[in-house]
């Protein structure tokens, strides 16, 4: 069987997956031998990809056969893992096997291990050569001395996945795709914790795993080491054709709906295109649960082909930046005059769900846990810290970013239609913009008092459960400056400017500028 060739892309602009299966196609490869007894082989490989290179066996290639009796005991005494080699027209098997009256099965798998003995060892991510190896197995029962010939049909072992890319009209760049990594993506403890939020990467990408000989099962080997599976690629797209690029992965099947206190995950592909790396998530079928919950779903299955049609649309402006969020427009004016743009992610976080850092008022460090309130920044606070010395989001993001003050705030809640969601695992506010329709989600997220992480979810006055978050505006609470303004929303969709924490409490921060 001929290696697959490999290369896989994606584009800024991600559409549905596309799941297709065409007519089967089959090559007999015959095998004649001298003795009439002697097992005899002929393959055929199911092809349910649609259009797909790499069903033909070559000469040379080799597969493993194992013949056992129909309960399952070797043969002969020497009948398993037999080498079988193409020579351009039939299979020669290294050791032969004669053929009684009663029954055999014929199990077989692609490519041969010599040392294989239930199971062969799948191995995704390319080692010697950049190809990926398409793993297949299949077997032929009723074999005997009446019927000598075991017509194996092989299935497919792996999914596969095709980006179908071409560049946009007004794709600034040349479009040279050089490499690709589909990963899994962080996971984040939403649970009670102190210190530093844990975290574990998602499982449902496996870089290796174990096929059974017998039945083909597939068994996932996932580790917090070996969590994505990268492949080079040498490709130019174009705006006139798609350049087909494809991938083979264990069949997947995911999610987004939590039960527990683990939130985010997912699978996430990173591209190097000219030279830099987009990281996107790939586009999911989506679904409504239950109070407003948005599950997003993957299931890729063995022997299937799924095509993601992509256009890569960039411009000067919208090249990302891996440290600072992209930037939306939500048709409003900051209180400077000028339009006014929100990062898609909060201050120190890696997606858009997640909550990033919780960082004190004024501490453009964004390290300090001091409850001594004259550390931040002093006994006489500035009225608003926005773009000056004190602001932690022009410390780390740099440029124009600042964190915005308390009319910028207010403007989102009076411009935007307000719904509490899930998004991908994580609960938080979804703002929709009633000017242009644009949207921010801002994940639910705790607060920090010292080095206690509290997470705010029942109404002490009602007694009943309720969830809440503060962000941090840059403007000083002037009736009680020992607080600063925060941005409040809860499950309920309120949102409003609430009196704020004492300036040494921990919240997110979501920046803002001016020129993205």
């Amino acid at each position: 069987m001929k290696s697959i060739k490999t290369i896989v892309g994606i584009g800024l602009l991600m559409l549905g997956a596309i799941g297709f299966a065409s007519c089967s196609q089959e090559e007999d490869n015959a095998v004649i031998q001298e003795k009439s007894n002697l097992l005899k082989i002929r393959t055929s490989v199911a092809d349910s990809r649609g259009v797909i290179t790499g069903t033909t066996f070559q000469q040379g290639d080799e597969i493993g056969i194992c013949v056992t009796t129909v309960d399952g005991h070797d043969y002969t005494g020497n009948s398993q893992n037999i080498r079988a080699i193409y020579t351009g027209s039939d299979w020669r098997l290294e050791r032969e096997v004669e053929l009684r009256e009663d029954e055999a099965i014929v199990y077989a798998y692609y490519p041969y291990n010599a040392n294989a003995t239930d199971s062969i060892d799948i191995y995704l991510n390319p080692t010697t050569t950049p190809e990926q190896i398409d793993y297949l197995q299949g077997s032929c029962q009723g074999v005997s001395i009446n019927n000598t010939t075991a017509n194996i049909r092989f299935n497919h072992a792996l999914t596969r996945l095709t980006f179908a890319v071409t560049k946009g009209l007004n794709d600034v760049g040349e479009g040279v795709i050089s490499r690709v990594r589909i990963e899994n993506k962080l996971m984040y403890y939403m649970g009670q914790y102190v210190g530093e939020q844990p975290t574990k990467r998602d499982t449902k990408i496996a870089t290796s795993g174990k096929m059974s000989i017998k039945t083909g099962e597939k068994r996932k080997i996932t580790s917090e080491e070996d969590y994505f599976v990268e492949i080079p690629v040498n490709c130019t797209i174009n705006t006139s054709k798609a350049q087909n690029i494809d991938i083979l992965l264990l069949p997947v099947f995911y999610s987004s709906l939590q039960i527990n206190v683990w939130h985010g995950g997912g699978i996430g592909v990173i591209l190097t295109i000219d030279g830099k790396e987009y990281e996107f998530p790939l586009s999911a079928n989506v679904n409504h649960g239950s109070e407003g919950s948005v599950i997003s779903t993957y299931s890729w299955e063995a022997g299937q082909q799924y095509t993601y049609p992509i256009v890569v649309s960039r411009t000067e402006n919208l090249v990302p930046d891996t440290s600072a969020g992209e930037a939306v427009y939500m048709g409003f004016d900051g209180e400077n005059g000028k339009p006014l743009y929100w990062s898609t992610c909060n201050l120190g976080a890696s997606s858009p769900e997640d909550y990033g850092g919780l960082y004190g008022w004024a501490d453009p460090t964004g390290e300090k846990i001091s409850e001594n309130l004259d550390e931040y920044p002093s006994a006489t606070p500035p009225a608003d810290i926005s773009g000056t010395e004190y602001d932690v989001a022009r410390a780390m993001w740099g440029g124009n970013w600042r964190i915005p003050t308390s009319g910028e705030l207010s403007d989102l809640d009076r411009n935007c239609t307000v719904e509490w969601i899930t998004q991908n695992g994580v609960k938080g506010c979804l703002f929709t913009s009633n000017i242009n329709g644009n949207t921010l989600f801002f994940p639910y997220s705790p607060s920090r008092n010292g080095t206690e992480i509290r997470w705010s979810e029942w109404d002490t006055v009602s007694g009943t459960f309720h969830q809440s978050s503060l962000y941090w505006s840059s403007t000083l609470n002037k009736d009680e400056p020992e607080h600063a303004s925060c941005f409040y929303f809860d499950n309920d969709g309120n949102c409003w400017i609430a009196r704020g924490g004492e300036r040494c409490d921990g919240y997110s921060i979501r920046p803002v500028t001016n020129q993205p």
